[in-house]
């Protein structure tokens, strides 16, 4: 006998449609798919951190800090930008790793009088190059990869999920529409 009329099912469990266990199916999958998202999100984080962790290192040994010292009055910022510490050019003087000296321009604090000793960083050939990566950055490269990740994979899995909802949810509704096309009379006299 079909429940809903009273009748007690026998095996007192409640009926499922197919499209419930269809549901049960894919939340299971994607629970899994979700379990092996977030490893591969700890392992693209460790990659991208130990990369930039021996970045880091090699950065460190071609790279130099020397004391520069402005040649000229850099520019006072503004406007929207007056204030904020924005990096502005300035021409400068620097030692050399070996012997003499370099002229160019360096990034120098805005406002930076001529005369000030500004510390930059250069490479073999004594030009000026920005320090090298550190630890705080390589962290942030590690965190951004596993967040990168965990977007991605969440994204697809989201959209999987919302797919089969509607799916479901539209075969479901035509199943209640055909079913009512046969009960709603019956019912309507009834009443």
């Amino acid at each position: 006998m079909r429940p809903g009329g009273g009748e007690q099912l026998r095996t007192g469990r409640i009926p499922h449609r197919g499209t419930d266990l269809v549901e049960d199916l894919v939340a299971w999958v994607l629970a899994a798919v979700g379990i092996v998202v977030a490893l591969v999100a700890v392992f693209a984080a460790s990659a991208a951190h130990a990369q930039s962790a021996e970045r880091s290192r090699l950065e460190s040994l071609t790279r130099t800090p020397v004391d520069a010292v402005t040649l000229e009055d850099s520019p006072m910022l503004t406007g929207a930008y007056s204030g904020s510490g924005v990096p502005v050019l300035a021409r400068a003087r620097w030692p050399l790793p070996h012997d003499g000296t370099r002229t160019g321009s360096v990034q120098v604090p805005t406002a930076t009088p001529a005369g000030s000793r500004v510390q930059i960083w250069i490479d073999r050939n004594g030009d000026p190059v920005r320090a090298p990566l550190g630890e705080s950055e390589a962290i942030l490269v590690g965190v951004l990869s596993a967040t990168g990740v965990l977007a991605a994979g969440g994204s697809v899995m989201a959209g999987a999920w919302t797919a089969v909802r509607r799916m479901t949810a539209a075969r479901n509704l035509t199943r209640w529409e055909r079913e009512w096309a046969q009960v709603g009379p019956v019912w309507t006299k009834q009443l």
